[in-house]
C-alpha cells in the first residue's frame, strides 16, 4: 500500500495523483472537529469530495445515465467511484465511467436494469452495436 498526503481542498493536486497513480481504493484518515457539519451537510464531507474527484478524473469515458430502478439497489451493484442520485423512488441517476465506450456499455448492461443514455455519442453507439449483436445471437420469436 502506498500512502500520499494530500490537502483535500487542492483540487487540481488531487485530480493530479489520481490522473497518475490511477488508485483502486482510497482512504481518508482525517476527522472533522465538528460532526454537526457532517450530519448537516452529509455530501460536503472529504470522503465524498473525493469520491467525486477520482470518478472524474478516473476514466476517460463518461456518462450520466437515468437508471429505472431505486437509487439504494443500483448503488449495491455499481463501483464505489460511480456517483449514485435519487430521482424518484423507482429511478436514479448515475455518474458512471470506463476506459472505453464498449466497457461502460457492458458494464451498464451488467446492472440488470432498464437504462437510458443520450450522450456521448461514442456510448450511443457502442450500446445499438451491442444490441444489433445480441439480437442476433437469438433465434427470432415465434
Amino acid at each position: 500500500m502506498t500512502t500520499h498526503r494530500v490537502d483535500l481542498l487542492d483540487r487540481s493536486r488531487v485530480d493530479e495523483l489520481v490522473r497518475t497513480t490511477k488508485p483502486q481504493w482510497v482512504f481518508h484518515l482525517a476527522a472533522q472537529i465538528d460532526v454537526r457539519y457532517s450530519v448537516e451537510h452529509p455530501d460536503g464531507d472529504a470522503a465524498a469530495y473525493v469520491t467525486r474527484g477520482v470518478s472524474s478524473v478516473m476514466w476517460r469515458y463518461r456518462a450520466r445515465v437515468r437508471v429505472h430502478a431505486p437509487a439504494q439497489s443500483v448503488t449495491e451493484r455499481v463501483p464505489p467511484a460511480w456517483v449514485v442520485e435519487a430521482i424518484d423512488e423507482r429511478t436514479c441517476a448515475v455518474d458512471a465511467g470506463a476506459d472505453t465506450p464498449h466497457m461502460l456499455a457492458v458494464y451498464l448492461g451488467a446492472l440488470d436494469c432498464d437504462f437510458d443514455v443520450t450522450e456521448p455519442p461514442e456510448l450511443v453507439d457502442h450500446l445499438r452495436k451491442l444490441a444489433g449483436r445480441y439480437r442476433r445471437a437469438t433465434p427470432p420469436c415465434g
